[in-house]
C-alpha cells in the first residue's frame, strides 16, 4: 500500500475517532452505556489511525 493511498485512510480514522469520542462524552450524560460504547468505538478507531500514522512514518520510501 502506497503512502497516498495510506494517508486516505489514517486521516479519517482518526478525526471520526475524535468525533465519535466526543460524540460519547454528550452522550454519556443521557445513557451511560451508549456513551461508553461510542467512547470505545472512538478510541479504537483513533487507535488505529494511530498505529497506522506510525507504520507509514516507519516505512521506506519507494522513490
Amino acid at each position: 500500500m502506497s503512502t497516498s493511498s495510506t494517508e486516505k485512510f489514517i486521516w479519517p480514522l482518526i478525526f471520526s475517532g475524535l468525533f465519535i469520542g466526543g460524540l460519547g462524552f454528550a452522550v454519556a450524560r443521557g445513557d451511560d452505556t451508549l456513551g461508553w460504547v461510542f467512547n470505545l468505538v472512538g478510541s479504537l478507531l483513533m487507535g488505529v489511525g494511530a498505529v497506522m500514522l506510525w507504520l507509514r512514518s516507519r516505512a521506506r520510501s519507494k522513490a
